[in-house]
Protein backbone atom coordinates (compact mmCIF):
# COMPACT_ATOMS: atom_id res chain seq x y z
CA UNK A 1 0.00 0.00 0.00
CA UNK A 2 2.57 2.21 0.71
CA UNK A 3 4.50 1.81 -2.27
CA UNK A 4 1.29 2.10 -4.41
CA UNK A 5 0.79 5.62 -2.65
CA UNK A 6 4.03 6.74 -3.45
CA UNK A 7 3.72 5.90 -7.18
CA UNK A 8 0.46 7.79 -7.09
CA UNK A 9 2.20 10.41 -5.56
CA UNK A 10 4.90 10.61 -7.81
CA UNK A 11 2.73 10.48 -11.02
CA UNK A 12 0.42 13.56 -9.55
CA UNK A 13 4.03 15.38 -9.26
CA UNK A 14 4.92 14.10 -13.21
CA UNK A 15 1.11 14.66 -14.35
CA UNK A 16 1.28 18.60 -12.66
CA UNK A 17 4.49 19.14 -14.51
CA UNK A 18 3.39 18.12 -17.94
CA UNK A 19 0.34 20.30 -17.58
CA UNK A 20 2.93 23.25 -16.83
CA UNK A 21 5.32 22.32 -19.97
CA UNK A 22 2.09 21.28 -22.24
CA UNK A 23 1.58 22.92 -25.42
CA UNK A 24 0.03 26.20 -25.36
CA UNK A 25 -0.65 26.53 -28.85
CA UNK A 26 -2.86 29.75 -28.25
CA UNK A 27 1.06 31.31 -26.53
CA UNK A 28 2.59 30.86 -29.86
CA UNK A 29 3.77 27.52 -30.26
CA UNK A 30 3.08 26.42 -33.79
CA UNK A 31 4.95 23.23 -33.58
CA UNK A 32 2.06 20.24 -35.01
CA UNK A 33 0.59 18.63 -32.18
CA UNK A 34 -0.82 14.88 -33.14
CA UNK A 35 -4.15 13.75 -31.22
CA UNK A 36 -6.85 11.75 -31.16
CA UNK A 37 -10.77 11.95 -31.34
CA UNK A 38 -14.40 10.54 -32.23
CA UNK A 39 -14.99 9.78 -35.64
CA UNK A 40 -14.34 11.94 -38.68
CA UNK A 41 -13.37 11.33 -42.31
CA UNK A 42 -11.45 10.81 -44.78
CA UNK A 43 -10.45 7.78 -44.36
CA UNK A 44 -6.21 8.06 -43.09
CA UNK A 45 -5.00 5.53 -45.51
CA UNK A 46 -5.46 7.71 -48.38
CA UNK A 47 -5.37 11.17 -46.17
CA UNK A 48 -3.63 14.28 -47.50
CA UNK A 49 -4.63 17.45 -47.00
CA UNK A 50 -3.37 21.76 -46.96
CA UNK A 51 -2.46 24.05 -44.88
CA UNK A 52 -4.76 27.43 -45.70
CA UNK A 53 -2.27 30.14 -44.84
CA UNK A 54 0.13 27.92 -43.08
CA UNK A 55 -2.46 26.79 -40.09
CA UNK A 56 -2.76 22.78 -40.34
CA UNK A 57 -6.33 21.93 -38.59
CA UNK A 58 -7.79 18.12 -39.94
CA UNK A 59 -8.28 14.89 -39.00
CA UNK A 60 -8.92 11.45 -40.50
CA UNK A 61 -10.53 8.30 -39.48
CA UNK A 62 -8.61 4.56 -38.62
CA UNK A 63 -9.61 2.08 -40.79
CA UNK A 64 -9.15 -1.81 -41.46
CA UNK A 65 -6.97 -2.28 -38.06
CA UNK A 66 -5.99 -0.05 -34.94
CA UNK A 67 -3.05 2.23 -35.61
CA UNK A 68 0.16 1.78 -33.76
CA UNK A 69 2.11 4.08 -35.45
CA UNK A 70 1.10 8.22 -36.62
CA UNK A 71 3.46 9.72 -39.14
CA UNK A 72 3.14 12.93 -40.24
CA UNK A 73 4.64 14.68 -42.92
CA UNK A 74 5.41 17.97 -45.11
CA UNK A 75 7.81 18.67 -47.99
CA UNK A 76 11.07 19.98 -46.46
CA UNK A 77 10.81 23.07 -48.50
CA UNK A 78 6.91 24.42 -47.09
CA UNK A 79 8.30 23.81 -43.39
CA UNK A 80 9.08 27.85 -42.07
CA UNK A 81 11.47 28.89 -39.34
CA UNK A 82 13.66 25.72 -38.84
CA UNK A 83 13.20 22.04 -38.61
CA UNK A 84 9.69 20.24 -38.72
CA UNK A 85 8.82 20.08 -34.79
CA UNK A 86 5.87 18.01 -33.68
CA UNK A 87 4.77 16.96 -30.27
CA UNK A 88 1.61 14.34 -28.96
CA UNK A 89 -0.36 13.44 -25.52
CA UNK A 90 -0.04 10.42 -26.61
CA UNK A 91 3.40 10.37 -25.25
CA UNK A 92 1.90 10.89 -22.21
CA UNK A 93 0.57 7.19 -21.98
CA UNK A 94 3.90 5.54 -23.65
CA UNK A 95 3.96 6.33 -27.34
CA UNK A 96 7.70 7.03 -28.27
CA UNK A 97 9.21 9.45 -31.47
CA UNK A 98 12.87 9.46 -32.44
CA UNK A 99 12.09 13.06 -33.00
CA UNK A 100 11.68 14.72 -36.60
CA UNK A 101 13.54 13.34 -39.69
CA UNK A 102 14.06 13.78 -43.65
CA UNK A 103 12.87 11.20 -46.12
CA UNK A 104 12.30 11.16 -49.74
CA UNK A 105 8.59 10.28 -51.43
CA UNK A 106 8.25 10.17 -54.88
CA UNK A 107 11.01 12.35 -55.45
CA UNK A 108 9.84 15.09 -53.25
CA UNK A 109 12.28 15.57 -50.14
CA UNK A 110 9.72 15.93 -46.52
CA UNK A 111 10.35 16.30 -43.11
CA UNK A 112 8.46 13.83 -40.78
CA UNK A 113 7.72 12.79 -37.19
CA UNK A 114 6.69 9.60 -36.07
CA UNK A 115 4.97 8.52 -32.92
CA UNK A 116 4.81 4.70 -32.26
CA UNK A 117 2.65 2.94 -29.71
CA UNK A 118 3.81 0.53 -27.19
CA UNK A 119 3.15 -2.77 -26.89
CA UNK A 120 2.02 -2.96 -23.23
CA UNK A 121 0.12 -1.17 -20.53
CA UNK A 122 3.21 0.28 -17.60
CA UNK A 123 2.10 1.29 -14.27
CA UNK A 124 2.58 4.67 -15.08
CA UNK A 125 0.23 4.56 -17.91
CA UNK A 126 -2.44 3.43 -15.56
CA UNK A 127 -1.23 6.33 -13.06
CA UNK A 128 -1.30 8.75 -15.42
CA UNK A 129 -4.83 8.09 -16.65
CA UNK A 130 -6.35 7.21 -13.27
CA UNK A 131 -5.04 10.89 -11.65
CA UNK A 132 -5.55 12.53 -14.62
CA UNK A 133 -9.33 11.93 -14.40
CA UNK A 134 -9.68 9.07 -17.43
CA UNK A 135 -11.97 7.03 -15.59
CA UNK A 136 -9.45 4.14 -14.49
CA UNK A 137 -10.55 2.37 -11.58
CA UNK A 138 -7.81 1.01 -9.33
CA UNK A 139 -8.90 -2.41 -9.97
CA UNK A 140 -8.06 -2.44 -13.93
CA UNK A 141 -4.11 -2.16 -12.92
CA UNK A 142 -2.51 -4.53 -15.81
CA UNK A 143 -5.77 -5.27 -17.44
CA UNK A 144 -5.34 -3.44 -20.72
CA UNK A 145 -8.41 -4.07 -22.46
CA UNK A 146 -10.21 -2.19 -19.75
CA UNK A 147 -8.57 0.97 -20.97
CA UNK A 148 -10.79 1.13 -24.14
CA UNK A 149 -13.98 2.20 -23.11
CA UNK A 150 -14.66 3.51 -27.04
CA UNK A 151 -15.05 7.15 -26.58
CA UNK A 152 -11.70 7.62 -28.50
CA UNK A 153 -10.27 10.03 -25.34
CA UNK A 154 -6.87 9.15 -24.62
CA UNK A 155 -6.93 5.93 -22.16
CA UNK A 156 -8.41 4.18 -25.52
CA UNK A 157 -5.07 4.92 -27.21
CA UNK A 158 -2.91 2.88 -24.61
CA UNK A 159 -2.07 -0.01 -27.28
CA UNK A 160 -2.86 1.81 -30.62
CA UNK A 161 -5.81 4.23 -31.87
CA UNK A 162 -8.62 2.21 -32.19
CA UNK A 163 -10.49 1.90 -35.49
CA UNK A 164 -13.51 4.03 -35.94
CA UNK A 165 -11.32 6.92 -33.59
CA UNK A 166 -10.00 9.92 -35.49
CA UNK A 167 -6.11 10.77 -35.77
CA UNK A 168 -5.90 14.64 -35.59
CA UNK A 169 -2.96 17.14 -36.66
CA UNK A 170 -3.24 20.70 -35.95
CA UNK A 171 -1.37 24.04 -35.41
CA UNK A 172 -4.82 25.75 -35.40
CA UNK A 173 -4.92 28.89 -33.31
CA UNK A 174 -1.11 29.25 -33.45
CA UNK A 175 0.56 32.96 -33.50
CA UNK A 176 4.24 34.08 -34.24
CA UNK A 177 6.21 32.51 -36.46
CA UNK A 178 4.29 30.80 -39.27
CA UNK A 179 5.28 27.24 -39.17
CA UNK A 180 4.07 25.75 -43.11
CA UNK A 181 4.26 27.95 -46.63
CA UNK A 182 0.60 29.52 -47.11
CA UNK A 183 -0.75 26.16 -49.16
CA UNK A 184 1.63 23.47 -48.07
CA UNK A 185 0.37 20.32 -48.73
CA UNK A 186 0.99 17.79 -46.26
CA UNK A 187 0.21 13.92 -45.11
CA UNK A 188 -0.73 11.92 -42.15
CA UNK A 189 -0.46 7.88 -42.23
CA UNK A 190 -1.27 5.31 -39.81
CA UNK A 191 1.46 3.30 -41.73
CA UNK A 192 4.75 5.20 -41.23
CA UNK A 193 6.62 6.47 -44.30
CA UNK A 194 5.86 4.14 -47.00
CA UNK A 195 1.91 4.62 -46.18
CA UNK A 196 2.17 8.14 -47.02
CA UNK A 197 0.76 9.61 -50.51
CA UNK A 198 2.74 10.03 -52.86
CA UNK A 199 3.73 14.07 -52.53
CA UNK A 200 2.67 15.59 -56.17
CA UNK A 201 5.84 18.01 -57.64
CA UNK A 202 5.49 21.65 -58.28
CA UNK A 203 5.98 20.89 -61.75
CA UNK A 204 3.33 18.06 -62.21
CA UNK A 205 0.82 20.78 -60.97
CA UNK A 206 1.87 23.22 -62.81
CA UNK A 207 1.17 20.68 -65.76
CA UNK A 208 -2.21 19.41 -64.50
CA UNK A 209 -3.23 23.44 -64.50
CA UNK A 210 -1.88 24.30 -67.70
CA UNK A 211 -3.93 20.90 -68.98
CA UNK A 212 -7.30 21.92 -66.99
CA UNK A 213 -7.46 25.62 -68.53
CA UNK A 214 -9.37 25.05 -71.65
CA UNK A 215 -11.69 23.31 -69.95
CA UNK A 216 -13.80 26.45 -68.86
CA UNK A 217 -13.64 27.67 -72.22
CA UNK A 218 -14.15 24.39 -74.03
CA UNK A 219 -17.28 24.20 -71.78
CA UNK A 220 -18.42 27.96 -72.55
CA UNK A 221 -18.42 27.47 -76.20
CA UNK A 222 -20.49 24.30 -75.74
CA UNK A 223 -23.59 26.63 -73.24
CA UNK A 224 -23.37 29.48 -76.01
CA UNK A 225 -24.04 26.38 -79.19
Amino acid sequence: MKLMNALLVTALVLFTAGVVHADDISGGDSRIVIGTGPGGSPDCSEFQGSAVDGIISDDCIVTGTDATSVTFAVPTADVLGGALSCSSSLTNIGWTTPGSFTATIDGTSVDACTFTAPTTVSLWTWAYLAISGDGIPLWYVGSSSAFNDGDCDLDDDTLGIPVGCDITFSNSGATGTQLFTADAVFDGSPDGVGGLAPFPEPSTLALMLLGLAPCAFLRRRVAQR
